[in-house]
């Protein structure tokens, strides 16, 4: 009767003991409190001098006291137990945990001879009697939880032992909770700085950039300079709203074809509806989102093309001028090849390379065409002066082409004009003429020079004696192409 009394006993202490911790581990938010909480709790339980909860080192080597209970208000010694280390102090009680044994011991004074350290230990703190449970995570010892009794020498009951057993669980599981919390706070801490850093870069953009879901209806943006939205103003509404019809048809189709076929093609170009009521052109690329693998909307990037716009019309206007200009000299060149301007051998031939390669230097062409350098530059100025070749003068055409071959050619010191400069710049630069003048401005003109005169114009110009200088450098490939294109002759003059 008696022994199931005992059962009875152990039954109802250990119903009471679980249900008290799961209270406190079911939903803890701050894990050091719940386990400060957990230790009184099962303190006064089992009405002991003090609770602990030792966790091991990462690197094995030492034991830290992290969390305590006195009872009566005992003083604390989580700091003198703190970094001990294990194999000195400790090396048969983690030779039994590890084995997943508890420590029993009712009478510290008659410990075993291996026992040595740990009674030492436990002697000087003036404990009588102590009851330690391991505290298993993944199969691996993360620590212990133990009982000291200071007072009076203690049989630990079936009670406490099976009270301490569930508790050495209990607590297992909450570190492995804890661990798991800890790392969604840090993955949420991450997140929400990931979140922040793209905010502010999306919000520091120059382009908008922008969510659709599926039908159209925007779902975030952020703030543009350009259309003159209120951000609030913008969020729900169907993009119908800002686009004209014209390009809403467009968006239509793209959302239609996204469906089908789960992605977005190439960007394009929409006119968009200002609050102003301007309209602005756009470039919008699109990545498509998805939603249970389907379809789900699309963040876009909308980029405003109005410089661009209006830098193809110049460059349109551009090609136009030299297209005139290439016809002019192609009838040059036929009138040539009629009268031939009594031209001798090595003209024909200067003719032909300088038409062909328009940016070679003056030394490449001498070696290409096995004439002579001072004769050259003599063929060039009779050339120049016969009108077979000519300066072409296009507005605005640093804004179009860059490359490595261009010079603004301005003065500061006096204000003097475009005519004037390019006297000057004929006359004193270099000792032939340049093949291309490019002017930009009323004061102030580009010169092309080829790869061996860059380098000598830069000097001449920058002499002080001299009243032009060189205000800018330009990159020059493009057009270089364009015009070689326009001036290549060599299939009219070939026979020369």
């Amino acid at each position: 009767m008696r022994g199931f009394e005992d059962k009875k006993q152990i039954m109802a202490c250990s119903e009471k003991i679980l249900f008290d911790l799961f209270s406190i581990f079911m939903d803890f938010t701050d894990f050091d409190e719940a386990m400060n909480k957990a230790l009184m709790v099962l303190g006064n339980f089992i009405s002991v001098s003090r609770i602990y909860v030792f966790e091991i080192s990462e690197d094995k080597k030492s034991l830290s006291n992290v969390y305590e209970w006195n009872a009566d208000g005992g003083s604390s010694e989580i700091e003198i137990f703190k970094d001990m280390p294990i194999f000195e102090r400790f090396p048969w009680w983690m030779k039994m945990l590890r084995s997943d044994s508890i420590i029993n011991i009712s009478d510290v004074s008659t410990m075993i001879k291996e026992a040595d350290a740990e009674k030492t230990v436990l002697d000087e703190r003036g404990i009588k009697s102590v009851l330690v449970f391991p505290l298993i995570l993944h199969g691996d010892l993360k620590g212990f939880i133990g009982a000291d009794e200071c007072k009076d020498k203690r049989i630990w009951s079936h009670a406490d032992i099976h009270c301490f057993h569930f508790a050495s669980h209990i607590i297992s599981a909450a570190y492995d909770k804890r661990d798991e919390v800890l790392e969604r706070q840090h993955y949420k801490k991450k997140l929400e700085e990931s979140e922040h850093r793209y905010r502010q870069l999306v919000e520091s953009a120059q382009d908008i950039i922008f969510r659709i879901d599926k039908d159209g209806v925007l779902l975030d943006s952020n703030r543009d300079g350009v259309l003159g939205y209120a951000r609030d103003e913008k969020i729900g509404a169907g993009i119908d709203l800002f686009l004209t019809e014209e390009s809403m048809i467009l968006v239509r189709k793209k959302l239609t074809d996204a469906m089908k076929i789960n992605k977005i093609e190439a960007p394009i170009e929409v006119e968009v509806k200002a609050k102003d009521g301007s309209i602005i052109p756009f470039e919008v690329s699109a990545s498509p989102l998805f939603k249970d693998g389907k379809f789900d909307g699309c963040i876009a990037v909308a980029r405003d093309i109005r410089e661009r716009k209006e830098l193809e019309k110049i460059k349109e206007r551009l090609q136009e001028e030299l297209r005139k200009k290439a016809w002019h000299l192609e009838k040059k060149v036929e009138g040539l090849m009629e009268t031939r301007l009594n031209l001798t051998a090595k003209e024909r031939r200067m003719l032909y390379y300088l038409s062909r390669f328009p940016s070679m230097s003056d030394n490449k062409l001498a070696v290409l065409a096995k004439i002579k350098r001072s004769t050259i530059t003599a063929i060039r100025n009779r050339l120049v002066k016969e009108g077979v070749l000519e300066f072409i003068n296009i507005p605005n055409i640093s804004r179009i082409y860059k490359g490595n071959l261009n010079f603004t050619i301005g003065s500061y010191s006096r204000p003097l004009d475009r005519d004037t400069i390019t006297s000057l710049f004929s006359k004193h630069a270099f000792d032939g003429n340049d093949l291309i003048f490019l002017s930009t401005d009323k004061d102030f003109i580009v010169v092309s020079a080829s790869h061996g005169r860059s380098n000598s114009l830069k000097k001449r110009l920058a002499n002080d004696s001299f009243p032009l200088s060189v205000v800018n450098d330009y990159s020059f490939s493009v057009i270089e192409n364009q015009l070689k294109r326009c001036l290549d002759f060599s299939g009219l003059i070939k026979t020369f």
